[in-house]
């Protein structure tokens, strides 16, 4: 096939090659690109069912190169938040203490460029049974 323009002929193999090259880099998501950093201090709300807010804390949280996360809720004494984040995705978990009773957080949500939001599992074990409920984080002023 030839073409109309005399140096479009001479360039059609590699031009192909070239232009399937660029979109496969256009289109292949870099690790650095498509994960936030989600290390610093961060406000958390989670809601009650119908959408008031019912646990505000404060977690100052640290992130590995390799998306693992770990924090501590200011003010909710020896307790550690661990997780992970993967490009937009995260997850972590929460074990505390509240008035004598042991209960676990699992949250699960997506990151933005402004904050983080999702959904959390709440077991409150023999007291009270397992509840869900939605969460947002945003930046905070760091834990003093």
């Amino acid at each position: 096939m030839t073409s109309p323009l005399p140096c479009f002929e001479k360039l059609e193999g590699g031009l192909t090659l070239t232009l399937a090259l660029a979109a496969l880099l256009v289109s292949t998501p870099t690790p650095a690109a498509a994960q936030r950093n989600l290390g610093g201090s961060w406000d958390f709300v989670v809601m009650t069912e119908s959408g008031d807010p019912q646990v505000r804390l404060t977690v100052e949280l640290a992130m590995t190169q390799d998306g693992r996360l770990q924090g501590a809720p200011g003010g909710a004494g020896p307790s550690v938040l661990t997780g992970s984040v993967q490009g937009s995705s995260v997850q972590f978990s929460w074990e505390t203490d509240f008035q004598g009773t042991p209960v676990d957080f699992r949250f699960t949500g997506t990151t933005t460029e402004d904050g983080m939001s999702g959904s959390v599992e709440v077991d409150f074990g023999d007291r009270g049974g397992v509840t869900q409920s939605k969460w947002i984080a945003t930046r905070a002023e760091p834990v003093a």
